[in-house]
């Protein structure tokens, strides 16, 4: 809704729209549009504030229709990965005068209160240009997996639960990330090299390097890290993806001289796949530490384009 029909609306929220990706799921099965649905009955504020695009990357989906009304199905037909479906959620949020978009993966637990709140949020730093993104507390088993502190040797817990506006860089997981469309725009929309991993790092990464803000809401989401556990989750496709992700933004965002304590946390990495019995794994990596070594200078960011 455009800011001047809200305003004669006396609508003091700012529209959301919201992109749900799905892979191997229908929506009916996903956890996130399950609880998003529960959290919207909820939301006293709810009219015209979260239009949806429920994104299905599901090789061989078609329409699962009908859906409710403000809500849209799009099926890629492949899996071209969440870079694209914010892309496309991006361009429709555009269209609809959405000023910030909400990511969601298919398996995030929303609480009751989370659009509720996310609205508070929004609404106190609306007028706040700085800030562009608003994130909250992320669980995984039990274990806050984001947001994490920005350290030279990679992420970092919090000593304590962050609140509030961050001076300093920090990184959070897309799902649960609420960002304004306008910044996005403002970066050329969401990278296409980093279609699938990687994708939150290169984001945050920007918002630190154009100078802007997040703000870390109280708000806690429970969400499913498949790749919190490498040694029971992952096969070597998944983890080829997720390398080439990796390699690429710390070849390209990160200053070379962080390049040789990459290396060695990646001949770590291979030293406990072999501990492991997972060799594919091992020697992915050996792999990718000669490639990086042979050229160190060099980003690989180019190769995944």
């Amino acid at each position: 809704m455009p800011e001047g029909d809200r305003a004669e609306l006396g609508c003091p929220y700012p529209d959301v729209f919201v992109v749900i990706v799905l892979y191997g799921v229908s929506a009916g099965e996903s956890v996130a549009y399950e609880t998003f649905n529960s959290a919207l009955a909820k939301c006293p504020a709810r009219e015209h504030n979260f239009p949806v695009l429920l994104c299905d990357n599901t090789p061989g989906a078609s329409n699962s229709g009908p859906h409710p009304k403000g809500v849209r199905y799009v099926a890629f037909g492949s899996n071209l990965g969440v870079a694209a479906a914010y892309n496309r959620a991006l361009g429709i949020a555009q269209e609809q005068g959405c000023s910030w978009l909400l990511l969601l993966d298919q398996d995030t637990v929303l609480p009751d209160d989370f659009l509720a709140s996310l609205l508070e949020e929004l609404r106190e730093h609306e007028t706040n240009s700085d800030v562009v993104a608003v994130v909250p507390i992320v669980r995984s088993g039990g274990v806050v997996v984001s947001p994490k502190r920005v350290g030279f040797l990679g992420l970092k817990a919090f000593a304590e639960t962050p609140g509030g506006i961050q001076d300093s860089e920090i990184a959070s997981i897309n799902s649960g990330t609420a960002i304004r469309c306008d910044f996005v725009w403002s970066i050329g929309g969401f990278s296409r090299v980093y279609w699938l991993d990687y994708l939150d790092h290169w984001l945050f990464r920007q918002i630190y390097a154009a100078g802007k803000k997040v703000a870390v809401s109280d708000c806690i989401l429970e969400h499913n890290l498949s790749v919190q556990d490498y040694r029971r989750n992952i096969d070597l496709t998944r983890y080829g993806s997720i390398l080439a992700g990796e390699s690429a933004f710390m070849t390209t965002h990160k200053s070379k001289i962080q390049i040789p304590f990459y290396l060695l946390r990646l001949i770590a990495r291979s030293l406990r796949f072999a501990i492991w019995r997972q060799p594919d794994l091992a020697l992915l990596t050996l792999a990718m530490i000669a490639r990086i070594a042979r050229y160190p200078t060099r980003s690989l960011e180019q190769d995944q384009e």
